[in-house]
């Protein structure tokens, strides 16, 4: 999968810097992202968090939360930070602050759930919460500018591939990681298992940032600033932007619905757990499987997202994630939950990878970071609204079942949002 050369209208980069410095910083992002998502498969969100959680004897809240956590943390300050960004003539020197920032609680919670954990473990509860919430705030404070520098940087067009390499490359170690969750949990107490796990993921996202200094802000890239604005006039102007772009206003809706999905996320690995028998280290094979199906989506993204535009690949991605949530209704046995956890991977992958070039290319250039800001924002409610209810059907049920039910519908109401959203790609031929 390599970069496409072609240009248009709205591929930022392409006119603008070399052939060669396009080239450079594609290669230089998606290293960067895949070292970066390398040391999250070690604590998988959907997997590994919700495990550890209930070791230290978090509550079903608790545990529904720890999936959406750096998510929730993240998307809140964007909007108060998009009309800063619109007005930087640089964006690296911010990116690179909160980046090396939001990388440091990781280090912080491996330290506490290895050295204090199994004597304090209210203590590395708190830690591990605070630290997941802390360092997804600490990068939402630079996520517009982050974004905004990946257009200048490689253009819009690219960022399909580059982000699909980039998981395929976190995906590929993410399948070795599997097998070190396994071996790690099976051989090690918790929470010290889970602490290495942490120093691992540490390790790497730190590397990561390291790969990220080497990216150039090209002079003739330092652009005009918008008119500034303040945070009370940009969220004024709001309404009237999205009057003006129905499309974004169908993605808006799609996105939003789609957030259901994490009803069922926090508790699926323990449900596979608990119904299989099995231990703590399974998580470690469902890991292996989910990462094994997400090379297949991200080279599928990858290779949809550049040639024909992000939204084919979305599309595919949420009709599997529906037949998923049906799927955890009826299988009982080891094997089945790993065909499902693969088809998840590739699925949720494959519509990560899309999704944000499908913001991106919808959005057009003007007012970006805004728009962005408010896709990332606006979904906060959703996610906190999903993880409230995860918890209260399993502190009213003990099942899966409600859970699956209810994001099975809510994805397919994605879906159909999503189908109503004009290909960018067809509209600016």
């Amino acid at each position: 999968m390599k970069p496409p050369h072609s240009d248009s209208s709205f591929d930022t980069a392409s006119g603008l810097i070399s052939s060669q410095e396009i080239r450079k910083n594609y290669w230089a992002h998606s290293i960067e992202g895949g070292l970066y998502f390398a040391g999250m498969a070690f604590i998988s969100a959907e997997l590994v968090l919700p495990s550890l959680i209930r070791s230290l004897g978090g509550s079903n809240l608790a545990i529904s939360f720890s999936p959406t956590l750096l998510m929730v943390g993240f998307m809140l300050p964007p909007l108060f930070t998009a009309h800063l960004v619109e007005g930087l003539r640089r964006l690296k020197p911010a990116v690179t602050l909160f980046g090396g920032l939001h990388r440091i609680p990781y280090f912080i919670i491996a330290y506490v759930l290895l050295f204090h954990g199994t004597l304090h473990p209210e203590l590395a509860l708190y830690t591990t919460l605070i630290g997941l919430f802390v360092t997804g705030a600490l990068f939402g404070l630079a996520m517009t500018a982050w974004m905004e520098f990946l257009d200048i940087t490689i253009g819009s067009r690219r960022i399909s591939s580059m982000m699909a390499i980039r998981n395929v490359i976190g995906a590929v170690a993410g399948v070795i990681a599997g097998f070190v969750i396994e071996y790690v949990l099976r051989t090690r107490e918790s929470p010290e298992g889970y602490g290495i796990l942490f120093l691992i993921a540490a390790i790497l996202t730190g590397t990561s940032y390291l790969v990220f200094l080497t990216i150039g802000e090209p002079e003739q890239q330092h652009r005009k600033p918008a008119e500034t604005v303040t945070f009370w006039q940009n969220i004024k102007g709001t309404p009237a932007m999205l009057k003006r772009h129905p499309n974004m206003r169908r993605l808006l809706i799609s996105n939003f619905t789609f957030t259901g999905i994490f009803i069922i996320t926090p508790f699926m690995g323990i449900h596979a757990v608990d119904t299989t028998g099995k231990g703590e280290s399974f998580i470690g094979e469902l890991v292996t499987m989910s990462m094994i199906g997400s090379i297949f989506g991200n080279i599928l993204a990858g290779y949809w997202g550049d040639r024909i535009g992000p939204k084919t690949p979305m599309v595919i991605a949420r009709a599997m994630l529906a037949v998923f949530c049906i799927g955890m209704l009826l299988n009982t046995h080891a094997w089945g939950f790993k065909i499902l956890f693969f088809g998840y991977g590739m699925a949720f992958y494959m519509n990560m990878s899309a999704r944000m070039a499908m913001g991106l290319e919808v959005c057009g250039a003007e007012r970006r970071p805004t728009y962005m800001a408010l896709m990332t924002t606006s979904a906060l409610v959703c996610i906190l609204l999903a993880s409230f209810v995860s918890a209260g059907i399993r502190n009213w049920t003990g099942s899966l079942t409600p859970a699956a039910i209810c994001s099975g519908i809510a994805v397919s109401l994605s879906l159909y949002y999503l189908t109503r959203v004009q290909n960018p790609r067809k509209r600016r031929a």
